[in-house]
């Protein structure tokens, strides 16, 4: 299974699971399917799994999507000084 399909398993089951909630976003899944490609386009570029997933998702979802892929959850000192909104880890070609 390639990495992009179990980012794609992740997501989906965290929209799964956050649609059971109060404040459930209808729309936030497929915002997630863009991220995905955009974590993956910066993996291509050379940036680890871990990195990218760390720079492209925050909070509880980037936690969850690391744990989905057998990684530790995310230390204070990598995500400290974090940009605002995404920022590849590897720039643009």
């Amino acid at each position: 299974m390639s990495t992009k399909d179990k980012l794609i398993i992740a997501v989906t089951e965290w929209d799964r699971r956050q649609s059971r909630t109060r404040f459930y976003n209808a729309n936030a899944l497929g915002i997630y399917f863009e991220r995905v490609d955009e974590v993956c386009a910066d993996i291509e570029r050379g940036a680890s799994v871990r990195q990218a997933v760390i720079a492209g998702f925050c909070d509880r979802l980037r936690d969850f999507i690391l744990k989905q892929l057998s990684e530790p959850i995310a230390t204070q000192s990598e995500i400290d000084g974090g940009a605002i909104c995404y920022v590849p880890v590897k720039g643009q070609s």
